[in-house]
């Protein structure tokens, strides 16, 4: 009797591992949240190391009608194994002044070096200690500042505002930046909202768009100057929000959102190589009039995944139409802001989500959630 038990054991012990084993597989098929970072400060933007091991987060400081002047930081966390954050520093980076996005440079610059780590700051829209705006913001700094991603030293900072010595184009200049990005061959992009320009004593001509400066003329700015190379402004029809570069196609991808009555976000795509060459008829849409559009990657399987201020996470079906990413339980997100993605090695992905909004309402109480979408979830 013993003879025929035993494999009839080992065959139903096989089958509960199987099961056992199979089940967590089944339930981790929808996205889910693995981590939150508590305490935060209205953090406006995320970006994960390149080697994964890290996760920078800009706290964008403001009061009750703008900016607060050199209280934002940007803090470092350590992300573990077990996709875990632990804070590594709150200020790892201070003293600054409507952190708007963060890059690393894809290329070397004199002085700089590659994965070096770019911050685009700056507002006319700064609060006083009446609670007001400040009648004149030429002496702010508007533009890009570059740190060492390792110990947070400033490496230059670079001013392209109205007042200064290197600014841009003529009458239009950077008034207030979005959203920075590279391509692969060192160019950057600057989305510029052109609000606030009536505000400087050198008055500019204010006007949403994408500032593309070459490789050189980066370079130009690197060493104080204003720059040589060519400088082109795309303008848009709508505010410019996060942008994305995708290096397999060489495309930049552009978000945007209309303020005017009804609130509407659209994608847009254009190939890097004819940037500028034809205005907005080079870009390809993606969505338009959808949901207002505050963070933008595009996954491995080319599927573009968005946030909206609304609370969602979603994504394109058509040009019209979108898809919201489901959880177990269903989870909306507090005014989620620019996030951050990371691959990971078993194919899935790790979203860095920060929140701009919180429940209390008050001062240091906005989170980050590290969310979880698994290889097999399709997206």
């Amino acid at each position: 009797m013993m003879t025929k038990l035993i494999p009839f054991i080992a065959v139903s012990r096989a089958k509960v591992f199987a099961v056992l084993f199979v089940l967590p597989l089944l339930a981790f098929a929808k996205p889910e949240v693995v981590d939150q970072i508590e305490d935060l400060d209205k953090p406006t933007v995320a970006l994960f190391s390149k080697d994964g091991k890290s996760l920078f987060v800009a706290n964008s400081v403001r009061g009750s009608v703008g900016a607060i002047r050199s209280k934002s930081y940007i803090s470092k966390f350590s992300i573990g194994a077990d996709m875990k954050a632990t804070l590594a520093s709150r200020d790892f980076i201070g003293n600054l002044t409507a952190p708007v996005d963060l890059a690393f440079s894809t290329v070397s610059y004199p002085g700089i070096a590659k994965g070096s780590l770019f911050v685009a700051v700056g507002t006319p829209l700064i609060e006083n200690d009446e609670k007001r705006i400040i009648d004149d913001p030429s002496r702010e700094f508007v533009g890009f500042s570059i740190y060492d991603p390792k110990n947070g030293r400033l490496l230059k900072k670079i001013d392209l505002g109205p007042s200064s010595k290197t600014r841009l184009l003529g009458e239009k200049s950077v008034t207030l930046p979005s959203s920075i990005a590279f391509d692969a061959k060192g160019n950057l992009y600057i989305g510029d909202t052109g609000i606030g320009g009536n505000l400087f004593s050198e008055k500019v001509q204010g006007r949403p768009g994408i500032w593309r400066i070459e490789k050189e003329g980066v370079e130009d700015l690197i060493n104080g100057r204003r720059p040589a190379g060519e400088v082109i402004f795309m303008p848009i029809s709508s505010l410019p929000g996060p942008m994305r570069y995708l290096e397999k196609t060489d495309e930049l991808y552009i978000t945007a959102n209309h303020n005017v009555g009804a609130p509407t976000g659209s994608v847009f795509r254009m190939d890097c190589e004819k940037f500028g060459s034809k205005g907005m008829t080079a870009l390809q849409t993606i969505i338009r009039g959808a949901k207002t559009v505050s963070g933008i990657q595009i996954t491995p399987k080319g599927r573009v995944m968005l946030t909206s201020s609304s609370g969602d996470l979603f994504y394109p079906r058509g040009k019209k139409n979108y898809g919201i990413v489901r959880f177990r339980p269903q989870l909306n997100f507090a005014s989620p802001t620019n996030y951050a993605m990371l691959i990971l090695e078993d194919g899935g992905m790790l979203f860095a989500i920060p929140e701009e909004a919180s429940d209390v309402g008050i001062k240091h109480k906005q989170s980050l959630k590290l969310v979880y979408l698994p290889a097999s979830s399709g997206y």
